[in-house]
């Protein structure tokens, strides 16, 4: 899916360029969302295509954190990506999808243009939690897909998280949120280092 909607926007990408960013205010009214490229995008994970059932629809969602190096905060910093495709046999349309936790972060959302509906706005929560992606009045209807949804943060690190898709019912799943500590490969090198470091004072102690 993602690999699919990149190649349908590429002609928009070699047009246009990434806009300014303007990042959101926690707690202040929902506004236009800005538009980003994925070329400089660097896939850290991915969750890989997730159906996603609730009681009033279904779907298939998938969410990626990439090193974005057109990213408004800085080359290089993480921006976490959502897409949900609805059900053609999904029972209500789709008005919402929410995304954290980003509290403590610098934030920015919008999305890169290709085939997909776009979100009508983007809202911040007032703690800056989490990120919402509206698509009122303009509903996600049954069969349709949203264009990859971006969350560009000044994050260097990420750990397990959640999003969400809503109508009147909620599905919530595993995503990737920002994360103060390093990942677990840098955890285990910095593990390795002191480990060895250890070994060398215990010889050098000995000797």
């Amino acid at each position: 899916m993602f690999e699919k909607s990149l190649s349908l926007a590429a002609g928009v990408f070699l047009l246009a360029s990434a806009a300014l960013g303007n990042p959101l205010v926690p707690g202040s009214a929902p506004t236009v969302p800005d538009v980003f490229t994925s070329t400089g995008w660097t896939t850290l994970a991915t969750t890989g295509p997730t159906a996603l059932t609730a009681p009033t629809f279904s779907g298939t969602g998938q969410a990626w954190v990439v090193s974005d190096a057109n990213n408004v905060f800085g080359a290089g910093k993480l921006a976490f990506v959502y897409q949900f495709t609805s059900n053609l046999t999904s029972g209500d349309p789709n008005e919402r999808i929410t995304a954290g936790t980003f509290s403590g972060y610098s934030v920015d959302a919008g999305y890169v243009a290709g085939s997909g509906v776009l979100p009508s706005n983007v809202s911040l929560s007032s703690g800056g939690n989490v990120v919402g992606f509206q698509y009122i009045p303009n509903n996600l209807m049954p069969g349709q897909s949203t264009v990859l949804l971006v969350v560009q943060t000044d994050a260097t690190s990420y750990i397990p998280g959640t999003y969400s898709v809503q109508d009147s019912t909620t599905v919530t799943t595993a995503g990737y949120a920002p994360s103060a500590v390093p990942e677990p490969a840098s955890l285990a090198l910095i593990g390795a280092g002191l480990l060895g470091f250890s070994l060398l004072r215990r010889r050098s102690t000995k000797n």
